[in-house]
């Protein structure tokens, strides 16, 4: 991998470089045509000079660097092509549950089915991206940009990605107040709170995606030549990459990649800690002989394992987008420090194709965690594929340990219990 392909953001090649060492030659003009592989040096005049153009004819090894490499692209995309068949498929399956099965329409369930919208958008969306990327010879934004535009090249996976963070910390926050402060919990545990809050989540990732936008506001084209080999023949001419307006840009879209991340971080582990510790100092619901469990020791049972279920879920979404934020974090230290970006570029370029990989491993094995960790999850995707009938079964409200028969409340002798905290 090579600078040229290292990226800050997503979907594809970002060169941010306002340390670029290519010469800059007066009278080469910008090449305006994808396709030409006109010689513009021999054809002085034509345009205006506006952009530095990269002359490769004495460096192939620099050359190659822009070349899509056939290797990688086979390699990339029939994996990027599963994951995203895989990450679909488990997602639509979770939501074709919540509709199949009743029990499991609950607040929880509402926040995960938009954290499932958040990872099919961003699995589909950075897979056209990257089938966009590799479908062009050389490693450029032009010919996506000439489709999208630079904003459209870039923002779709970032309002999913900041909608997954919002959401991840919204279901803990959840969960938080369900297991640490139930008597508030259920006092202000409605759907129509639940509603607003995701579309508070959606409404503050479309903002942050917005201000990570400085980064990509402008399209500069870069004409190329090439070294005469016959491989370089019918290479395009003309390069584009997206650049900040200004190198405040940069910092500013960096740094709001990496505060969200690290507070949520940090108020996530807080309420991890917090859950852990009040189920593990809270003595355990027993049930006698073979006895079948009452609803109330049921419905706790169904909590604490909804509970861990989202630690984990919680855990392995942190561990897979740390990569990617601490590559943001390190960008900005080391040129803080001196150091040239392509030098950045260079050292960072194998660690970002690890980062992008767990970001797309991390949207498509949410559905797979719920099974592994859940009985109450695997008993739900049986109900639903194997076509049980759900209707008179009760609902056990994994936020207020409320038992519900099918979809309406029963009355009032069974229809809540509280347990003693």
């Amino acid at each position: 991998m090579d600078p040229v392909t290292a990226t800050m953001g997503f979907g594809g090649p970002n060169i941010t470089d306002y340390g670029w060492t290519t010469e800059l030659v007066d009278g080469p003009s910008i090449v305006t045509d994808y396709g030409s592989t006109t010689d513009f040096t021999d054809s002085p005049g034509k345009c205006i000079p506006v952009d530095p153009y990269f002359d490769f004819t004495e460096n192939k090894k620099q050359a190659d660097n822009y070349v899509v490499s056939e290797s990688l692209k086979d390699l990339m995309l029939p994996i990027l092509y599963i994951i995203l068949v895989i990450g679909t498929l488990g997602n639509v399956s979770f939501f074709y549950v919540l509709v199949r099965v009743p029990y499991m329409r609950n607040t929880t369930n509402l926040i995960l089915a938009n954290l499932a919208v958040a990872d099919i958008a961003f699995i589909v969306i950075s897979v056209t991206c990257y089938s966009f990327y590799f479908s062009q010879p050389v490693r450029s934004h032009y010919g996506t940009a000439q489709t999208l535009g630079c904003i459209g090249s870039f923002i779709g996976q970032y309002i999913t990605y900041y909608a997954s963070l919002a959401l991840v910390t919204l279901v803990s926050a959840e969960r938080y107040f369900s297991i640490c402060r139930p008597l508030k919990h259920r006092s202000v545990n409605t759907k129509g709170r639940a509603v607003k809050l995701v579309i508070c989540s959606w409404l503050l990732s479309l903002i942050l995606s917005g201000v990570v936008m400085l980064r990509y506001l402008n399209l500069q084209l870069h004409c190329v030549k090439w070294p005469k080999d016959a491989k370089y023949a019918n290479l395009p001419v003309t390069v584009g990459y997206c650049f900040p307006i200004a190198p405040y840009g940069l910092y500013i879209a960096n740094l709001t990649e990496s505060i969200p991340f690290i507070s949520a971080f940090i108020a996530n582990s807080f309420m991890y800690v917090g859950i852990i510790r009040r189920l593990s100092n809270r003595p355990a619901l027993s049930v006698k002989g073979d006895k079948p469990a009452s609803l109330p020791v049921r419905a706790q049972q169904v909590r604490n394992q909804v509970s861990k279920m989202l630690i984990a879920n919680g855990i392995m979404f942190f561990l897979c987008n740390t990569p990617f934020v601490g590559i943001s974090i390190a960008f900005i230290i080391s040129h803080l420090g001196g150091v040239e970006l392509i030098e950045i570029y260079e050292s960072l370029a194998g660690m970002l194709v690890i980062s992008h990989g767990l970001l797309f491993v991390n949207s498509a094995i949410n559905p797979f965690i719920y099974n592994a960790t859940s009985s109450h999850y695997r008993q739900a995707f049986r109900d639903a594929f194997c076509c049980a009938d759900t209707s008179g079964r009760p609902r056990l409200d994994s936020s207020t340990l409320a038992v519900i028969n099918g979809s309406k409340k029963s009355d009032n002798k069974n229809s809540s219990f509280t347990h003693k905290l």
